[in-house]
């Protein structure tokens, strides 16, 4: 099972261009983790109706960036800074585990589809294009746990990048960059395409924990005044 983001909007659309300027306005820090949304300001802001907007939060709501509640309304997706590091670390165990596993198996059909991933993601990152990447990056590492087939582990898998998205959006934007992201990823394909199970398994992790060490040189994710949710402003 590959799971990855929910595509609710249509290419070209002004709900994709509202969702993009959203995810700008998150990554930048404008609207901050646990902020409140005002759907009828950022319709105003980027002067189109709310119905774009709307659509826009109901897929963001689905993909895990934004979150809703009664007499709260919609906001962005929070997690303390603690709960995101020790995501991290869920994160690496699973992926580890599973990269390792699939190496030692052998999956030459995977092993095609990933390296067309890798190529898509190439391109993207030539484009710097941020979510279309960040859409085929988790697409990526889906697949390779999914592969595994351990249905519980691809349950945790998807829960761990739910809570994740946004930081490691912004580890993409602002920190390694999307090349060198790829290059990490194309290393990996390699290791899994040789069977190389310890080299695929340390790449991953490698990889896993450039993200940890990103999240945790910024300081904005840690903000002590508002019960460490990081970036602080909770309305």
């Amino acid at each position: 099972m590959i799971v990855q983001q929910t595509r609710f909007i249509r290419p070209g659309s002004l709900a994709e261009t509202a969702r993009r300027e959203i995810e700008r306005l998150i990554i930048a820090g404008d609207l901050s983790p646990g902020e409140r949304i005002n759907e009828l300001h950022l319709a105003r802001s980027m002067g189109i109706s709310r119905g774009p907007v709307r659509e826009a939060l109901r897929e963001m709501k689905a993909d895990g960036l934004l979150c809703s509640e009664p007499n709260r309304g919609v906001y962005v997706h929070a997690i303390s800074a603690v709960d995101a590091l020790e995501a991290f670390g869920e994160r690496s165990a699973l992926c580890c585990h599973t990269v390792r596993e699939v190496a030692r198996k052998g999956a030459d059909d995977l092993v095609a589809m990933l390296r067309r991933q890798v190529e898509e993601m190439q391109d993207a990152a030539d484009r710097d294009d941020h979510t279309r990447y960040y859409e085929l990056n988790d697409a990526f590492h889906t697949a390779i746990v999914d592969a595994a087939g351990n249905r519980r582990i691809s349950q945790n898998h998807e829960r761990t990048l739910r809570d994740l998205r946004l930081y490691r959006m912004r580890t993409l934007v602002h920190g390694r960059g999307l090349k060198q992201s790829n290059d990490q990823h194309r290393a990996i394909v390699e290791a899994i395409a040789t069977g190389d199970a310890d080299r695929a398994g340390q790449l991953m992790e490698d990889h896993i924990w450039k993200g940890r060490e990103q999240f945790i040189s910024r300081p904005e994710n840690f903000n002590p005044v508002d019960g460490d949710k990081p970036g602080g402003k909770v309305t």
